[in-house]
């Protein structure tokens, strides 16, 4: 039987493409099964921006509040 691994992390904003960028590749060099990020700050408009970095499904919880973003992924690692 597999083990589910999963990896939660407050990256405190993923605006900044170079930090998104090597957060990316630190997770996918992890192998995680599951992503969850807190506190992307992520908004409607940079969802695709996002998902450009990522190769896989994303997950956006979208909130008034700076402090209640959350991102959560199943990995699919290349």
């Amino acid at each position: 039987m597999d083990k589910l691994k999963c990896i939660t992390l407050n990256v405190r904003g993923l605006r900044d493409s170079v930090k998104r960028c090597r957060l990316f590749t630190y997770l996918k060099n992890n192998k995680a099964k599951v992503v969850f990020l807190q506190e992307t700050f992520c908004t409607q408009e940079l969802e695709n921006e996002f998902s450009k970095g990522w190769n896989g499904k994303i997950y956006h919880s979208f909130s008034t509040s700076n402090h209640a973003k959350v991102h959560a992924s199943p990995c699919h690692v290349v």
